[in-house]
């Protein structure tokens, strides 16, 4: 998995009105999800950078870490040769 592809799994669990770490099951007010709460750094093209919404400062951390530490899809691709 690539850190795209994680970040589209936190957009889904936003969707449904979900914290965006996936190893959290609060409920966020989907009126706060429509406000940018965590930002990561640009993607590997550095172009906009992707928001997601999470229920607090640890979940914002644990995410942010985590999609660093995933890479780019080349980083995924070189884990599977």
């Amino acid at each position: 998995m690539s850190g795209d592809e994680f970040e589209q799994a936190l957009e889904e669990r936003n969707l449904g009105s979900l914290c965006a770490n996936p190893l959290c099951n609060k409920v966020v007010d989907q009126s706060e999800i429509n406000k940018p709460h965590v930002k990561f750094g640009t993607n590997e093209e550095n172009e906009i950078a992707k928001t997601y919404h999470c229920c607090c400062e640890n979940c914002s951390a644990a995410i942010s870490k985590h999609a660093t530490n995933l890479g780019g899809r080349k980083d995924a691709a070189a884990r599977f040769t």
